[in-house]
């Protein structure tokens, strides 16, 4: 029972770092521990409590570590590197069914969201007036989401695959790989 405790203990801490940028968390973790009379050596280096560049281990019920993919939307566009609006509006729903926080996680996405997440990775926003629902509208036509209620989508398989298999760069492979089928084909004619 009393370990019970330590394990409920060690998932809220976790979960409430992961909310937070690498210098907060330091902050954080470094008054916990002079609070509790521990030393601080092994705060001297950020990423140490970076979602990022360490999952952060979930725990259960016996103690065991079970690493989870915990990482940020800017991370992951830089990872996959989307060359327009619809993949990024694409790995946006990805992200949001798949490696968000918990307590962010959804099975759609809806402009307010497109706005929220582009602004936080960086990536230029869609522009006019309904820019953010014009994407999410041409991501549906190009094939990569279904219409899941009225102003909400959600990710289909062939827009997983995109996010999870093509990018980054499997897109423009299979783009060179018809490109030089059709030079072949045009030098037998």
């Amino acid at each position: 029972m009393e370990q019970d405790k330590e394990i409920s203990a060690m998932n809220e801490i976790i979960a409430s770092l992961n909310n937070l940028d690498d210098g907060q968390r330091q902050r954080v973790m470094k008054y916990v521990l002079e609070r509790f009379g521990a030393t601080t050596n092994s705060l001297t280096n950020p990423s140490t409590f970076s979602p990022v560049s360490q999952p952060a281990p979930q725990f259960d019920e016996l103690g065991s570590s079970q690493a989870t993919r915990v990482i940020d939307i800017r991370a992951f566009k830089e990872e996959k590197s989307p060359r327009s609006a619809i993949q990024m509006a694409v790995l946006v729903a990805f992200y949001l069914q798949e490696l968000a926080p918990s307590d962010e996680r959804k099975a759609t996405v809806d402009s307010g969201d497109i706005e929220k997440y582009f602004k936080q990775a960086s990536y230029k926003l869609p522009s006019g007036k309904n820019g953010a629902a014009d994407t999410l509208t041409n991501a549906k036509k190009a094939g990569y989401l279904e219409i899941a209620d009225r102003g909400t989508y959600k990710l289909n398989p062939v827009g997983y695959n995109l996010i999870a298999h093509s990018l980054p760069n499997g897109d423009s492979e299979l783009r060179k790989t018809r490109t030089k089928v059709k030079k072949v084909k045009k030098a037998k004619k």
